[in-house]
């Protein structure tokens, strides 16, 4: 039990990080789509998601596009926690003691900064995702896939991963220069 307690922790953190880089990147277009459609807009998106799961269910070769089933299953949580969020954002909030005020610019910025580096390593292959890895000291099993070593990636700071694509490609100017 508690290893699947800690592993939810592990999901929902996973789910606050990509909320935040979707909100960004979709400029808050659920909360502006709710304020003006009402709670239609939600049974719209979860019914789509649910959707996808049931088709990448029964055709489980549709997963090697844009979106496997795991990152559909992440959207459909994200909406349900958006729908409280819109439906009531007061109870949600009712017993939690907020302990310092959140900068949202800083938020912003970082998860704009995350998201576009995010969107450039989805065109790496494994290979060169795993070398970004290694140059990031991130220890992994060798079956991993492209998905799961860019979820590791993505855990570390921004600067972080951007000095490891540098040094790649610096390594690689060198083979190429002998």
């Amino acid at each position: 039990m508690i290893k699947k307690l800690a592993q939810h922790e592990f999901i929902c953190q996973g789910l606050n990080e990509l909320y935040a880089t979707k909100n960004v990147k979709y400029d808050d277009s659920f909360s502006k789509s709710m304020q003006e459609y009402g709670p239609v807009v939600l049974a719209m998106r979860i019914g789509d998601k649910f959707n996808r799961v049931k088709a990448l269910i029964k055709d489980p070769t549709l997963n090697t596009g844009d979106e496997s089933l795991i990152d559909t299953l992440k959207d459909l949580a994200n909406y349900a926690i958006m729908g409280m969020i819109e439906l009531n954002p007061m109870t949600v909030f009712e017993n939690v003691e907020v302990e310092e005020e959140i900068d949202e610019e800083e938020i912003d910025e970082e998860s704009v900064e995350k998201a576009d580096l995010q969107a450039e390593l989805e065109d790496y292959t494994r290979t060169e995702l795993i070398e970004i890895a290694k140059q990031l000291e991130i220890t992994m099993n060798k079956k991993v896939n492209k998905e799961e070593i860019l979820k590791l990636i993505m855990s570390k700071k921004p600067g972080e991963i951007y000095e490891a694509v540098s040094d790649l490609f610096d390594s690689e100017d060198e083979e190429v220069e002998d």
